[in-house]
């Protein structure tokens, strides 16, 4: 990668005309080199002009970036792939507009595509922007940096309510009925129900890959807004509830079957709930209660990996000058869930016998795991 000074390495048709653009569409598209070939043959005219015919002008140039190909040299990449799914485009709206709805993207197994926010917004960048997201590149990532985590196929089920985001769909909201995961979860079939002109409509989708589809039910949209902690917070402390607290009239094979019941029925919320793990928190205190959070959630997926991750993450805070009572006893209640080490119980008991007007949400962590049986 070229220091920091240097400018960005751009392909553009008319420099002195797409100048007058300040801004970069953020894009996304799963074959950094196969997209890097056919913009620059769209960007010499190749592939389409204002008539379709060879002999016609060119359309309105537009300039484009793959970080992918400027950075590929660096070794620690292989394991950060959201950086290689990012393509930036500059050019008018109705010229982004025309590459993305282009027949040679819409009929491509791999379809380039806005990368958005919440709101379903397209997400733009100045250049004073992409020129810091050099350094981003090797340093964070992408999706820490805009804030908007791009859903992992194996958070979807039936019945999950879906926005696909491909040509034509994307303004569509649909219900998934069928789904089926594939090449390690990272590609997926699905079969959508839509209503259209008031009809439903079911749709087979055969070949989407992340960021193809995004949750948009209300659920979701209610989890990223307002009090985002307390939101989590709410979800989590119901799956605890869920795991570890039965009623005593069940016993034997009946309480087993309910267990196995509600592991598979919150499957996919904790799939989702950590799926937003890479989402920008500014406050430090929050960051680890988050963390805390996605550690608990970690556990009950029974996800070796992302236990470790977070596990280090809550350790280490728990190790830190100046960390308050309330968050070490918050920190320690997700390390119980994660460890089952008694002795962390206990610690959270105690804290609580001496501030009996905690917050409620510790109170109400507690009480899920108080029976919990420990090693």
């Amino acid at each position: 990668m070229r220091e920091e000074q240097d400018p960005v390495d751009i392909k553009v048709s008319q420099p002195e005309v797409v100048a007058d653009n300040p801004f970069w569409y953020v894009m996304i598209h799963l074959s950094p080199q196969w997209i890097d070939t056919m913009l620059d043959r769209e960007c010499r005219g190749e592939l389409s002009r204002v008539g379709g015919r060879a002999s016609d002008p060119l359309l309105e140039p537009f300039s484009y970036y793959v970080p992918y190909l400027d950075i590929q040299a660096d070794k620690s990449l292989d394991a950060r792939d959201d950086f290689r799914n990012f393509v930036f485009l500059r050019g008018s709206e109705q010229r982004v507009r025309q590459i993305v709805s282009a027949e040679w993207n819409t009929k491509s197994r791999l379809h380039l595509y806005h990368y958005r926010n919440k709101q379903g917004e397209a997400i733009k960048v100045s250049d004073k922007d992409l020129n810091r997201l050099r350094s981003v590149f090797r340093q964070h990532y992408l999706r820490c940096f805009f804030g908007v985590p791009v859903q992992p196929l194996q958070g979807f089920s039936k019945g999950s309510k879906v926005r696909i985001r491909l040509p034509y769909w994307e303004e569509n909201e649909g219900e998934i009925r069928r789904i089926h995961l594939r090449d390690g979860s990272k590609r997926a079939s699905m079969r959508v129900a839509f209503i259209i002109d008031g009809l439903e409509r079911e749709v087979t989708f055969p070949d989407l890959h992340e960021g193809d589809v995004e949750f948009c039910d209300l659920q979701t949209e209610q989890l990223l807004s307002g009090k985002v902690i307390e939101n989590f917070e709410h979800e989590v402390a119901i799956l605890l509830g869920h795991r570890f607290v039965v009623d005593k009239k069940l016993s034997g094979a009946a309480r087993e079957a309910y267990l196995t019941e509600k592991k598979r029925e919150d499957t996919p919320k904790l799939r989702r709930l950590l799926s937003f793990a890479d989402i920008d928190i500014d406050d430090s205190d929050d960051r680890q209660r988050f963390a805390a959070l996605m550690l608990m959630c970690a556990a009950l997926l029974q996800d070796t990996a992302a236990v470790s991750r977070y596990r280090s993450q809550v350790e280490q805070s728990l190790k830190a000058d100046g960390v308050g009572a309330y968050t070490q006893a918050y920190l320690t209640i997700a390390l119980f869930v994660a460890t089952r080490d008694p002795n962390l119980r206990t610690a959270v008991k105690a804290y609580r016998a001496a501030h009996p007007d905690c917050p409620a949400i510790l109170t109400r962590f507690y009480n899920k795991v108080r029976d919990l049986r420990t090693h």
